[in-house]
Protein backbone atom coordinates (compact mmCIF):
# COMPACT_ATOMS: atom_id res chain seq x y z
CA UNK A 1 0.00 0.00 0.00
CA UNK A 2 1.38 3.42 -1.04
CA UNK A 3 -0.28 6.59 0.16
CA UNK A 4 -0.59 9.53 -2.26
CA UNK A 5 1.22 7.80 -5.09
CA UNK A 6 -0.05 10.34 -7.63
CA UNK A 7 -2.07 13.52 -7.11
CA UNK A 8 -3.34 12.36 -3.74
CA UNK A 9 -4.43 8.95 -5.03
CA UNK A 10 -3.46 5.93 -2.93
CA UNK A 11 -2.27 2.70 -4.49
CA UNK A 12 -3.10 -0.72 -3.14
CA UNK A 13 -2.33 -4.14 -4.56
CA UNK A 14 -1.95 -7.72 -3.39
CA UNK A 15 0.63 -10.25 -4.54
CA UNK A 16 1.19 -13.82 -3.46
CA UNK A 17 4.37 -14.97 -1.73
CA UNK A 18 5.37 -16.95 -4.81
CA UNK A 19 4.98 -13.83 -6.98
CA UNK A 20 7.03 -11.82 -4.49
CA UNK A 21 9.79 -14.43 -4.46
CA UNK A 22 9.85 -14.58 -8.25
CA UNK A 23 10.15 -10.79 -8.50
CA UNK A 24 12.96 -10.66 -5.93
CA UNK A 25 14.85 -13.82 -6.88
CA UNK A 26 17.76 -11.92 -8.48
CA UNK A 27 18.26 -10.05 -5.21
CA UNK A 28 17.92 -13.21 -3.13
CA UNK A 29 20.59 -14.95 -5.21
CA UNK A 30 23.07 -12.20 -4.31
CA UNK A 31 23.03 -13.59 -0.77
CA UNK A 32 24.36 -16.89 -2.07
CA UNK A 33 26.89 -15.13 -4.30
CA UNK A 34 28.21 -13.16 -1.32
CA UNK A 35 28.37 -16.26 0.87
CA UNK A 36 30.32 -18.06 -1.85
CA UNK A 37 32.66 -15.07 -2.25
CA UNK A 38 33.38 -14.94 1.49
CA UNK A 39 34.19 -18.64 1.61
CA UNK A 40 36.47 -18.43 -1.43
CA UNK A 41 38.37 -15.38 -0.19
CA UNK A 42 38.87 -16.91 3.25
CA UNK A 43 39.83 -20.33 1.82
CA UNK A 44 37.08 -21.92 3.90
CA UNK A 45 34.97 -24.96 3.02
CA UNK A 46 31.24 -25.04 3.64
CA UNK A 47 31.77 -28.07 5.85
CA UNK A 48 34.01 -25.95 8.13
CA UNK A 49 31.17 -23.56 9.00
CA UNK A 50 29.77 -24.28 12.47
CA UNK A 51 26.82 -21.88 12.54
CA UNK A 52 25.01 -19.52 10.15
CA UNK A 53 23.64 -16.46 11.94
CA UNK A 54 21.08 -14.27 10.17
CA UNK A 55 20.98 -10.53 10.94
CA UNK A 56 19.08 -7.67 9.33
CA UNK A 57 15.37 -7.22 8.74
CA UNK A 58 15.39 -8.89 5.32
CA UNK A 59 16.41 -12.19 6.89
CA UNK A 60 12.79 -12.58 7.99
CA UNK A 61 11.97 -13.48 4.39
CA UNK A 62 11.58 -17.29 4.41
CA UNK A 63 13.10 -17.69 0.95
CA UNK A 64 16.46 -16.33 2.12
CA UNK A 65 16.68 -18.91 4.90
CA UNK A 66 15.62 -21.60 2.45
CA UNK A 67 18.31 -20.67 -0.09
CA UNK A 68 21.03 -20.50 2.56
CA UNK A 69 19.99 -23.84 4.03
CA UNK A 70 20.18 -25.39 0.57
CA UNK A 71 23.57 -23.78 -0.13
CA UNK A 72 25.03 -25.06 3.15
CA UNK A 73 23.83 -28.61 2.47
CA UNK A 74 20.91 -28.63 4.88
CA UNK A 75 22.44 -26.69 7.79
CA UNK A 76 19.66 -24.66 9.40
CA UNK A 77 20.45 -20.92 9.73
CA UNK A 78 20.08 -19.48 13.22
CA UNK A 79 17.89 -16.50 14.00
CA UNK A 80 18.21 -13.90 16.74
CA UNK A 81 15.53 -11.92 18.50
CA UNK A 82 16.53 -8.47 17.21
CA UNK A 83 17.48 -8.93 13.57
CA UNK A 84 17.04 -5.23 12.79
CA UNK A 85 19.21 -3.83 15.57
CA UNK A 86 22.05 -6.39 15.43
CA UNK A 87 24.05 -4.55 12.75
CA UNK A 88 23.56 -1.16 14.41
CA UNK A 89 24.56 -2.65 17.78
CA UNK A 90 27.77 -4.06 16.31
CA UNK A 91 28.58 -0.74 14.62
CA UNK A 92 28.06 1.08 17.92
CA UNK A 93 30.41 -1.32 19.71
CA UNK A 94 33.06 -0.83 17.02
CA UNK A 95 32.70 2.95 17.27
CA UNK A 96 33.14 2.73 21.04
CA UNK A 97 36.31 0.66 20.67
CA UNK A 98 37.76 3.03 18.05
CA UNK A 99 37.00 6.04 20.25
CA UNK A 100 38.91 4.31 23.08
CA UNK A 101 36.12 5.31 25.49
CA UNK A 102 34.96 1.75 26.05
CA UNK A 103 37.20 -1.26 26.55
CA UNK A 104 35.01 -3.50 28.71
CA UNK A 105 31.38 -4.46 28.95
CA UNK A 106 29.92 -6.52 31.79
CA UNK A 107 33.46 -7.28 32.94
CA UNK A 108 34.47 -8.86 29.61
CA UNK A 109 37.10 -7.59 27.21
CA UNK A 110 35.75 -6.52 23.83
CA UNK A 111 37.67 -7.94 20.89
CA UNK A 112 36.33 -6.81 17.52
CA UNK A 113 38.29 -7.92 14.48
CA UNK A 114 38.03 -6.25 11.11
CA UNK A 115 39.65 -7.09 7.80
CA UNK A 116 41.32 -5.06 5.10
CA UNK A 117 38.88 -4.45 2.25
CA UNK A 118 41.69 -4.26 -0.33
CA UNK A 119 45.19 -5.62 -0.56
CA UNK A 120 47.98 -3.19 0.30
CA UNK A 121 51.43 -3.30 -1.19
CA UNK A 122 54.27 -1.42 -2.84
CA UNK A 123 55.40 -0.74 -6.37
CA UNK A 124 59.13 -0.75 -7.00
CA UNK A 125 60.47 -0.08 -10.49
CA UNK A 126 57.18 -1.13 -12.07
CA UNK A 127 56.79 -4.36 -10.08
CA UNK A 128 54.01 -4.79 -7.49
CA UNK A 129 54.52 -6.61 -4.20
CA UNK A 130 51.62 -7.44 -1.87
CA UNK A 131 52.42 -6.66 1.76
CA UNK A 132 48.99 -6.96 3.40
CA UNK A 133 46.57 -9.27 1.55
CA UNK A 134 42.89 -8.58 1.16
CA UNK A 135 40.79 -9.59 4.20
CA UNK A 136 43.84 -9.66 6.49
CA UNK A 137 42.87 -9.12 10.13
CA UNK A 138 43.53 -5.56 11.30
CA UNK A 139 45.63 -4.46 13.16
CA UNK A 140 48.51 -6.15 11.38
CA UNK A 141 52.10 -5.58 10.33
CA UNK A 142 54.23 -7.12 7.61
CA UNK A 143 57.91 -6.80 6.71
CA UNK A 144 59.74 -7.45 3.45
CA UNK A 145 63.32 -6.98 2.27
CA UNK A 146 64.04 -5.54 -1.18
CA UNK A 147 67.07 -4.36 -3.11
CA UNK A 148 68.22 -2.04 -5.89
CA UNK A 149 67.85 -2.68 -9.61
CA UNK A 150 70.75 -0.58 -10.91
CA UNK A 151 74.42 -0.26 -10.00
CA UNK A 152 75.37 2.55 -7.60
CA UNK A 153 71.72 3.40 -6.95
CA UNK A 154 71.50 5.91 -4.09
CA UNK A 155 67.73 6.51 -3.99
CA UNK A 156 65.03 3.90 -3.36
CA UNK A 157 61.51 4.93 -4.42
CA UNK A 158 58.51 3.31 -2.73
CA UNK A 159 54.97 3.71 -4.05
CA UNK A 160 52.26 2.53 -1.66
CA UNK A 161 49.35 1.01 -3.57
CA UNK A 162 45.89 -0.23 -2.68
CA UNK A 163 44.26 -2.95 -4.74
CA UNK A 164 45.86 -3.36 -8.15
CA UNK A 165 46.99 0.16 -9.02
CA UNK A 166 45.55 2.84 -6.73
CA UNK A 167 48.49 4.89 -5.43
CA UNK A 168 48.00 5.98 -1.81
CA UNK A 169 51.37 7.68 -1.40
CA UNK A 170 55.00 7.77 -2.45
CA UNK A 171 58.33 8.53 -0.80
CA UNK A 172 62.06 8.14 -1.42
CA UNK A 173 64.75 6.70 0.80
CA UNK A 174 67.91 8.63 -0.02
CA UNK A 175 71.54 8.22 0.94
CA UNK A 176 71.96 4.56 -0.01
CA UNK A 177 75.67 3.66 -0.18
CA UNK A 178 76.65 3.11 -3.85
CA UNK A 179 77.00 -0.61 -4.55
CA UNK A 180 76.35 -3.16 -7.30
CA UNK A 181 72.67 -3.78 -7.93
CA UNK A 182 71.14 -6.45 -5.71
CA UNK A 183 73.58 -5.86 -2.85
CA UNK A 184 71.84 -3.15 -0.75
CA UNK A 185 69.19 -4.51 1.60
CA UNK A 186 66.16 -2.26 2.05
CA UNK A 187 63.62 -3.37 4.64
CA UNK A 188 60.06 -2.15 4.09
CA UNK A 189 57.55 -2.49 6.92
CA UNK A 190 53.77 -2.04 6.76
CA UNK A 191 51.92 -1.36 10.03
CA UNK A 192 48.14 -0.95 9.75
CA UNK A 193 46.38 0.16 12.95
CA UNK A 194 42.80 -0.56 13.98
CA UNK A 195 41.77 3.03 13.20
CA UNK A 196 42.91 2.77 9.58
CA UNK A 197 46.32 4.47 9.83
CA UNK A 198 48.93 2.79 7.64
CA UNK A 199 52.56 3.45 8.56
CA UNK A 200 55.12 2.49 5.91
CA UNK A 201 58.80 2.49 6.87
CA UNK A 202 61.82 1.87 4.63
CA UNK A 203 65.21 1.19 6.29
CA UNK A 204 68.64 0.78 4.72
CA UNK A 205 69.91 -2.17 6.77
CA UNK A 206 73.54 -1.21 6.11
CA UNK A 207 73.29 2.29 7.61
CA UNK A 208 69.96 2.21 9.52
CA UNK A 209 68.95 5.27 7.51
CA UNK A 210 65.15 5.28 7.30
CA UNK A 211 62.18 7.11 5.85
CA UNK A 212 58.61 6.82 7.06
CA UNK A 213 55.20 7.91 5.85
CA UNK A 214 51.73 7.65 7.38
CA UNK A 215 48.60 7.23 5.27
CA UNK A 216 45.02 7.49 6.47
CA UNK A 217 43.27 4.61 4.72
CA UNK A 218 39.93 5.99 5.95
CA UNK A 219 40.48 9.24 4.06
CA UNK A 220 38.28 8.06 1.19
CA UNK A 221 35.35 7.86 3.59
CA UNK A 222 36.16 11.31 4.97
CA UNK A 223 36.17 12.71 1.43
CA UNK A 224 32.79 11.10 0.81
CA UNK A 225 31.32 12.62 3.96
CA UNK A 226 32.77 16.02 2.98
CA UNK A 227 31.17 15.84 -0.48
CA UNK A 228 27.81 14.90 1.05
CA UNK A 229 28.03 17.85 3.45
CA UNK A 230 28.96 20.23 0.62
CA UNK A 231 26.08 18.92 -1.48
CA UNK A 232 23.66 19.61 1.36
CA UNK A 233 25.03 23.14 1.75
CA UNK A 234 24.70 23.82 -1.98
CA UNK A 235 21.16 22.43 -1.91
CA UNK A 236 20.15 25.01 0.70
CA UNK A 237 21.69 27.75 -1.43
CA UNK A 238 19.96 26.46 -4.57
CA UNK A 239 16.61 26.29 -2.76
CA UNK A 240 16.98 29.93 -1.68
CA UNK A 241 17.66 31.01 -5.26
CA UNK A 242 14.71 28.98 -6.52
CA UNK A 243 12.38 30.62 -3.98
CA UNK A 244 13.55 34.09 -5.03
CA UNK A 245 12.92 33.27 -8.68
CA UNK A 246 9.43 31.97 -7.88
CA UNK A 247 8.58 35.23 -6.07
CA UNK A 248 9.56 37.20 -9.16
Amino acid sequence: EIESLFEGQDFFSQITRSEFEELCMDVFRRTIQLANQVLNESNTLKTEIDEILLVGGSTRIPKISELLKEYFDGKEPLRIENEDSAVAYGAAMQAAVLSKNVTQRDGLELLLLQGSSQQLGIEIDGANFVMIPKNATIPTNEVGVFTTNTDNQTTFTVRVIEGENTILGQFELEGITPAPRGKPQIQVAFDCSVDGILTVTAIDLATNNKKQVQINCQQNFNDLFRMIEEAEQFKVHDDEIEQKLEKK
